[in-house]
């Protein structure tokens, strides 16, 4: 772990400790939030209530965050729900316990004077609240284990040896556990192909088998709902009783897949076959005389009748046309990724031939590649947030993360050995083939990771684990059906 991240993560762990430890009644909603007792959404029919009383508003003070205080919220009152259909009760004794916590004199204990001159409503408010957040915190502590620390201990008397006394635990062993996870870490060099980038020569050799793919149609398109409709026009038109331009106008014409004067919009061959029902009927398109009509067939959900109105046109297989090579370019990007992501692996196979015969270094150089070099992180699938990972933002790596091949062949390798061509997706793009070298194990940040270790303690290696807990309840409940949150609410404040 890099120095400095320990501390980030730390500060960023949600405190689950109830609002009712340090409970202070807001003193005003400001002009700027939703108004008074103002509705947010509900769960399981409960109103999330934006008032001075409310849980919510407890849940506001504490994170300073409007979105976590709503989804605190969701999880508080589903907790509850939980607490109350297990047919526990909160203890009179238990609310009356935290509610004398609130009014200490300077040694700390219960002063009658404070409590005598405080506001009954607010005395009512507050054991309310302790009342509903004692609900909640019992099936938080049997759910998410919490650390001995003065952020979820409610007192020190709450602690014994340097655990929490109430609730589920994390035991030792399991500390220990985790914090083995990430102890092997690796390190590589990158080198990547980029399948976007597939050469203007090699698309020209591709297209030269393929050219007839690409031929370019001309003709004019009648359609009907039903062959029977197509066939009485075709007959029609074969005995010269209607012109093609008149059964354009006809009434029974939907004018499907055409422009305004009625010429076909689907004019290379491979998409006229892509609505073609029957394949063979691209026959039709092929053999059909210029000024002739053809009989009927089935064009998509449609009955179709053409007249071809001029010869077809071949495509310039050189692509000197910027217009043509997009054309190919585009279609082999939508239906040839097979192809283009061969051409780069051969390419990649070549490149590690090239690397094991000298270097990786030259390999790059001869092969025009700029070399990304990866700092040493764990066997992390998923980027599990309690634990280091893999740097994604590095071209090629997006997905890495999740990508079992690239994880599996990344901690197989033996030292400095070069890797067969790795295929990785992108959502952003077409993709990428990879080759890594094997070449830091970490030992050079061992001494650095020592003393993060010193810092980094089993307390706060419980923390981040209770934290990671509570984010996973929180995606629960926030997806479940029971859960309405009003339009807007989520990501509009703070």
């Amino acid at each position: 772990m890099k120095k400095g991240a320990l501390f980030t993560t730390v500060g960023s762990v949600v405190i689950l400790i109830i609002s009712f430890i340090a409970f202070v009644l807001p003193s005003t909603l400001g002009s700027s939030k939703p108004k008074d007792s103002e509705v947010l959404g509900k769960y399981n029919g409960r109103e999330i209530r934006y008032d001075r009383d409310s849980q919510f508003t407890a849940n506001l003070q504490r994170t300073q965050n409007f979105q976590q205080a709503i989804q605190d919220t969701v999880r508080d009152f589903a907790f509850e729900d939980m607490a109350k259909k297990s047919g526990y009760v909160v203890p009179e004794q238990t609310v009356n316990y935290y509610i004398r916590k609130n009014f200490t004199d300077a040694d700390g204990n219960f002063s009658k004077s404070k409590f005598r001159m405080a506001d009954p409503s607010s005395i009512e408010a507050m054991s309310k609240s302790i009342n509903q957040g004692l609900y909640t915190q019992i099936v938080t502590d049997d759910l998410i284990p919490q650390s001995a620390n003065p952020y979820t201990a409610a007192s020190a008397t709450d602690v014994y040896k340097g655990k929490p006394i109430f609730g589920s635990k994390i035991s030792d062993a399991e500390v220990d556990y985790y914090s083995s996870f990430g102890t092997e870490k690796r390190g590589f060099d990158l080198a990547v192909f980029n399948k976007a980038d597939l050469p203007q020569e090699e698309i020209a050799k591709w297209v030269v088998p393929n050219k007839a793919k690409f031929d370019t149609y001309d003709y004019s398109l009648a359609t009907f709902d039903s062959e029977k409709t197509a066939g009485k026009y075709a007959e029609k038109l074969e005995k010269g009783e209607m012109t093609f331009d008149e059964v354009l106008l006809s009434k029974d014409n939907k004018k499907v897949s055409v422009t305004a004067e009625g010429k076909g919009s689907f004019v290379l061959r491979y998409k006229v076959e892509l609505r073609l029902e029957d394949k063979a009927d691209i026959a039709i398109f092929d053999d059909l005389a210029v000024g002739k009509t053809s009989k009927p067939f089935k064009f998509y959900d449609d009955w179709a009748i053409i007249k071809k109105d001029a010869e077809t046109k071949s495509i310039d297989t050189s692509l000197s046309n910027e217009d043509d090579l997009k054309t190919v370019k585009d279609y082999m990007y939508s239906y040839e990724m097979v192809y283009i992501e061969d051409y780069f692996t051969t390419l990649a196979k070549k490149f590690k031939a090239d690397a094991v015969a000298t270097s990786f270094d030259k390999a790059c150089s001869k092969n025009n590649i700029t070399k990304s070099s990866i700092p040493p992180f764990p066997l992390n699938y998923g980027s599990v947030s309690i634990f280091d990972s893999l740097d994604t933002s590095v071209t090629g790596l997006t997905q890495a993360a999740t990508n079992e091949e690239f994880l599996k062949t990344a901690f197989t390798l033996k030292k400095n050995e070069i890797s067969d061509p790795i295929i990785a997706g992108d959502p952003q793009s077409y993709g990428y083939i990879l080759v890594i070298q094997y070449t830091n194990d970490g030992t050079d940040e061992a001494v650095e990771e020592a003393e993060d270790d010193k810092t980094f303690s089993a307390q706060l290696r419980q923390m981040l684990i209770s934290n990671y807990d509570n984010q996973t309840i929180i995606v629960d409940v926030m997806n479940d059906e029971k859960t309405d949150i009003s339009s807007g609410y989520l990501g509009n404040y703070f």
